[in-house]
């Protein structure tokens, strides 16, 4: 008998075990025999199956959803000539700016476009939900190796497409593209923002690729991609208008310009000059343009590693929120942007739900909707408006998105955020965060994760599994050296060296990671307890496997993430094997940090020694001028001032997760269900190798 239980949609439950059930479409029903489809969701937690019946439901609705897009002809063409149009404005006005620019190489600049017209190429041919891997068995790469492009334009082109991929299935993106679809008298549904996404690409690759009308090539081969492409007659004294949308029972048909036309606007654009150009051709439209503008800066910082990715998100999402204030007041161009506007966004934030970063419910809310919530909020006594701490992050990211429409030659008027900005804390920087004493850490190591959890995918949970993972020699890694968590997390294999028989980390820039500031570049002792443990067979086991990184079940294996963070979700589940009081430091391995300084300083080891480990920069004109950092073996000194608290761990047999060993996904990566369910399914697996 099923019993029903009300928790979400589609939910039953057959003794302890919850089930999803739902009608099948009537179009479905003669071919499967059946009225209703019921799966099993293999958890007896309610919270567990409430989240799985809703993604299970999503997927139904696929199947009730046509089958075809509705879109006519007429509405296809109009999104693909509309966008067309839009990107070569773009080009173009970008194209006239980078011409004043001194070391200006038309060849050079052709050959950038062509590599990002690659980037859309490849996004229209095989969607944004295609994982890409880009190695030798991946036909993307197998394209572009046949176009004979370098490996460096090959890297570079793959690392856009998944930063593409992964931008274009956020829901900003997907109520763009309903905007577009709106535009031209259709319905969004699945299957229309299917169809509009890849004329969207298609686009896009064609507007890249018309170098020819930016830089003076002739490239007849790309002659078709533009056969059809909207674009109004060139002006010179006029600044070019962004088509509106075709009507419902009409395709827009614009000429494209004369070459002639082309030919007398470039001159102009060139001889004006830019404190005399007409300001209103370079005003930006907000709700159209400007997270293209944040994205494309986005791009650049990342490349130039001056922005990590999770840098760009918080410019993103603070930019988002900013200019969802600024449509409240009826804003739509930068030069419309006031003073007055900054100061609403400052009483935006002191009223904001304080866990508004923290879901994505939220952060897709409507900026009314939002101040209404907060408002509901104070009028019940809770506590309203994000921290000061956050605040100035907020405050930093508007100032990089402000300064970011401004350097692409937008109007946008003086504007100051100093006086709204929260002051940092004056309060004494030591009483701040935790300093843990090495017999209060040696509680965070008695967790499963250290001494053995019931199954690799429940460390909150003791048992006999014991692995040698990331959680596992990071964490005594970070609490034996007072490194930094992604200085740890980011380790490549070829970053483990020896120098002096001592094994070290090289602590530098490299692929996965940046470093902090100049001083954090460092060699680095590997901590004695670590080399009892195993650490360098461990190493030497992944260097044999074929990875580059150190801990690679800390990474997902198609996409970005930070393996710090990950380590924290590792760490934050087998926490809970431990009683409520103890560990209850908010930033864990950042505590770590803090105690080790702490401990060593208690212990008598030198200043500069302790800051030489830690990474800070020198103190004094002696240190800083007329002294080296410290030698691998005052660091070992400094790191025997601390008690051992893994005297209880013993070494036993190399045992990797079986997903390393194999290569798969991890289990908990969004692909990652068919691994946990064959590991699950499977006798238990060892791993070893």
């Amino acid at each position: 008998m099923y019993h029903i239980v009300p928790i979400g949609p589609y939910l039953i439950r057959r003794g302890a075990r919850f089930y999803f059930r739902a009608r099948l479409p009537s179009t479905m029903r003669g071919g499967v025999g059946a009225s209703h489809v019921t799966i099993s969701l293999r958890t007896n937690d309610s919270a567990t199956a409430r989240r799985l019946s809703l993604a299970c439901a999503d997927r139904m609705e696929l199947l009730r959803m046509p089958f075809v897009s509705t879109l006519t002809r007429q509405q296809v063409t109009a999104i693909f000539q509309n966008e067309v149009a839009r990107q070569l404005h773009q080009l173009d006005d970008l194209a006239s700016r980078v011409r004043r620019l001194d070391d200006f190489d038309p060849n050079q600049q052709a050959h950038f476009d062509r590599i990002m017209g690659w980037v859309w190429r490849l996004l229209a041919l095989f969607g944004r939900h295609r994982v890409l891997r880009f190695d030798d068995a991946c036909p993307a790469r197998r394209m572009l190796v046949a176009a004979d492009l370098a490996d460096c334009d090959i890297r570079w082109i793959g690392e856009n497409v998944q930063h593409e991929q992964q931008m274009h299935r956020r829901p900003s993106a997907i109520d763009a593209i309903d905007d577009r679809i709106r535009a031209v008298q259709a319905e969004p549904d699945e299957m229309n923002r299917r169809r509009a996404f890849d004329e969207l690409f298609r686009a896009r690759a064609a507007a890249f690729n018309a170098t020819d009308r930016r830089y003076g090539e002739q490239r007849p081969e790309e002659a078709d991609l533009l056969h059809g492409a909207v674009m109004p007659d060139f002006r010179a004294a006029d600044a070019l208008p962004l088509p509106s949308a075709a009507p419902a029972n009409e395709a827009a048909t614009i000429r494209l310009p004369t070459e002639k036309a082309h030919q007398a606007i470039v001159p102009a654009l060139l001889a004006a000059d830019k404190h005399e150009a007409d300001p209103i051709a370079n005003v930006l439209n907000l709700a159209a343009d400007a997270l293209l503008v944040v994205e494309k800066v986005s791009l650049r910082q990342i490349k130039s590693q001056v922005w990590t990715t999770k840098t760009a998100a918080q410019v993103r999402q603070t930019a988002k929120l900013f200019l969802g204030l600024l449509a409240s007041f009826g804003v739509e161009t930068s030069a419309g942007i006031a003073q007055a506007h900054i100061a609403a966004f400052r009483d935006l934030v002191d009223v904001l739900p304080p866990r508004y970063g923290q879901s994505a419910h939220m952060r897709a809310l409507p900026v009314p909707e939002l101040r209404c919530l907060g408002e509901a909020m104070r009028a019940k006594g809770e506590t309203v408006g994000l921290s000061d701490k956050t605040i100035i992050r907020h405050f930093g990211a508007l100032q990089s998105f402000l300064t970011s429409v401004a350097a692409e030659g937008y109007v946008l008027q003086p504007l100051a955020l100093d006086k709204l900005r929260p002051r940092k804390p004056q309060d004494d920087a030591r009483t701040e965060s935790p300093k843990p004493e090495p017999k209060e850490i040696e509680a965070l190591f008695r967790t499963p994760v250290f001494v053995g959890a019931k199954r690799f995918d429940r460390l909150n949970v003791p048992g006999p599994e014991r692995f040698h993972r990331g959680a596992y020699f990071a964490s005594i890694i970070l609490a034996y050296s007072g490194a930094r968590r992604h200085e740890v997390c980011g380790l490549l294999v070829e970053d483990v060296v020896t120098i002096e028989d001592i094994p070290a980390f090289h602590i530098r820039k490299q692929t996965l990671r940046r470093i902090k500031n100049r001083a954090s570049q460092r060699l680095l002792p590997i901590p004695p307890e670590a080399l009892r443990l195993g650490f360098m067979q461990y190493v030497e086991a992944i260097r044999a496997l074929g990875y580059s990184m150190v801990f690679p079940d800390l990474y997902k294996a198609a996409g970005n993430n930070d393996p710090g963070d990950r380590l924290y979700d590792e760490l934050q589940s087998t926490r809970k094997a431990l009683p409520k009081d103890e560990l209850l430091w908010a930033r864990l391995l950042h505590a770590l940090r803090h105690g080790w300084s702490n401990t060593t300083k208690q212990e008598g080891a030198r200043a500069e020694v302790r800051a030489d480990v830690l990474g800070h920069a020198a103190k004094g004109e002696t240190e800083k001028r007329y002294a080296s950092a410290a030698k691998l073996r005052l660091m070992l000194e400094a790191y025997q001032k601390v008690d051992c608290f893994t005297a209880h761990l013993e070494p036993f047999p190399l045992r990797l997760l079986p997903w390393v060993v194999q290569k798969e996904f991890p289990h908990w990566e969004r692909n990652g269900g068919q691994t946990r369910r064959r590991l699950l399914a499977e006798e238990p697996v060892t791993g070893s190798i």
